[in-house]
């Protein structure tokens, strides 16, 4: 590559003297969003949207100097020109354009063109070269529409109430978490949230979101209390002794990874729903064509099966690996 290149510490723009969602702590780090597998403590910089950098202060603490700009704002590295510009992910989320010499490229880190009830419109890119994630790279990946999972989940909470067994279903306390209180909202079920998640809620409040009214599971909370709530809860506490305060319960996994029926199990749930912030595998694909890049470069997800996908495009198609 010229423009980017790819490093252990992750992408990096020799000469705008940038890396773009570090692996390792860097100089200057551009951001595409707030979720743990895109940033890194210890830079000595940070750049990202405004909503990006809210949420990098509250997981990193005023660590560095942060800057937060808006989409479509135009920054200058040494010539190099970086805009960000929204990728429909989660609040802040950005692909991130650059453009040297008349030469465009963008990186898109993590995209959901649909979009979500929190984010920018998501903005279709023209560029020269593309870096592309392809985390659902194969075909039977395939988003349903929002509410016919939504059915789904509403009736899985119903008959759950009507068994008497705790409804707890896991969501991403950061991004996922705000977007199901909202649509569940609409569905009128009541919410109980993680206290992680509750402590998201306010990040949001405080950007001037609107979260749908909720309960906070606080440790100890009787039966009575928990009442007929849904609980939403990080993925992370499935299979361990959180779960026990619930005399009974059952847990959805709510991710496009539920595909794949051994995920649902491996996860410590019992049933899946296919509600997912990422870009679809047809969504990738059309992203790819409409882009009118003739090189793209594969990042995250299994790179080799999205490879073999588009080979027959008339492509420069490369797999980036981290050298």
């Amino acid at each position: 590559m010229s423009l980017i290149e790819s490093r252990p510490e992750g992408l990096y723009c020799s000469k705008g003297d940038f890396y773009i969602d570090p692996l390792k702590p860097v100089g200057k780090a551009i951001i595409s969003h707030a979720h743990a597998d895109h940033f890194c403590s210890g830079c000595d910089q940070y750049f990202g949207h405004r909503h990006t950098v809210h949420f990098l202060k509250l997981r990193m603490g005023r660590i560095a100097p942060m800057k937060g700009i808006e989409y479509g704002e135009v920054l200058n590295f040494n010539g190099v020109k970086v805009s960000l510009h929204s990728a429909g992910h989660m609040p802040g989320s950005a692909q991130v354009r650059l453009e040297f010499k008349g030469e465009v490229w963008v990186v898109t880190g993590d995209l959901k063109p649909e979009g979500n009830p929190y984010c920018a419109p998501f903005e279709h890119l023209s560029c020269d070269h593309l870096i592309t994630e392809c985390t659902f790279s194969d075909p039977m990946f395939k988003w349903p529409s929002e509410s016919e999972e939504l059915k789904a989940i509403q009736n899985w909470y119903h008959n759950c109430i009507e068994r008497e067994q705790v409804p707890v279903l896991s969501a991403y306390a950061i991004g996922k978490a705000q977007k199901m209180q909202n649509l569940l909202a609409k569905e009128g079920i009541p919410v109980m949230v993680h206290s992680t998640i509750a402590k998201f809620n306010d990040s949001y409040k405080k950007l001037g979101f609107e979260i749908p009214a909720y309960t906070i599971l606080r440790d100890g909370m009787s039966k009575k209390k928990i009442g007929k709530h849904l609980v939403l809860a990080p993925p992370s506490v499935f299979n361990t002794a959180w779960m026990l305060r619930f005399s009974s319960y059952s847990a959805g996994l709510c991710s496009g990874w539920v595909f794949k029926p051994e995920t649902v199990k491996n996860r410590g749930a019992n049933v899946g729903f296919r509600i997912s912030d990422h870009a679809d595998f047809d969504s990738l694909v059309t992203n790819i064509k409409q882009s009118g890049a003739q090189s793209v470069y594969l990042m995250h997800g299994d790179k080799e099966a999205m490879f073999d996908h588009l080979k027959d495009m008339e492509l420069e198609l490369k797999i980036l690996r981290y050298q």
